[in-house]
């Protein structure tokens, strides 16, 4: 991994043009700009997971062999930042933010028990709503399961 971290780099995608097979498309290409946004101290990797309308994102960031920890890049300040983990918890991630700046995801307790969680913005609280991970779908109680 590369130590400037931070840094904007700017790619364009190539577009087929008419008569390679594919569809005819107009001449302009898409602009992307890639904005790396590090990992927590001591990690070795990031993985986002959700964005809002501002630019801000949230995800985890751990290691192969280390507990993953929920973070939240703010896209006003430029800075990936450890949410907070309630007592008892080992792990956790972040998977979504709103435009409100509300993030969801979860935390673990030991020993494999989920607790889903949302993050208030603007302030280290954050609320739960406490679930056993069931070993088997067909012994839970139908209020702790969920399709995915």
């Amino acid at each position: 991994m590369s130590a400037a971290l931070g840094g904007v780099y700017a790619a364009q995608a190539a577009m087929p043009a008419a008569g390679d097979g594919g569809p005819a498309v107009a001449a302009e290409h898409s602009t992307y700009t890639l904005l790396k946004l590090g990992i927590l101290a001591g990690d070795e990797l990031s993985i986002p997971f959700g964005i809002n309308a501002q630019g801000d994102v949230v995800g985890y960031s751990g290691g192969l062999t280390m507990s993953p920890m929920p973070f939240r890049y703010t896209a006003a300040t430029g800075k990936l930042k450890a949410l907070p983990l309630p007592t008892g918890t080992t792990s956790g991630t972040a998977e979504d933010i709103n435009d409100a700046g509300f993030v969801t995801g979860w935390v673990t307790h030991a020993p494999a028990e989920d607790e889903a969680v949302r993050w208030r913005p603007n302030n280290k609280s954050l609320c739960s709503a406490r679930w056993a991970m069931p070993t088997t779908r067909a012994t839970a109680p139908a209020s702790t399961t969920t399709s995915r």
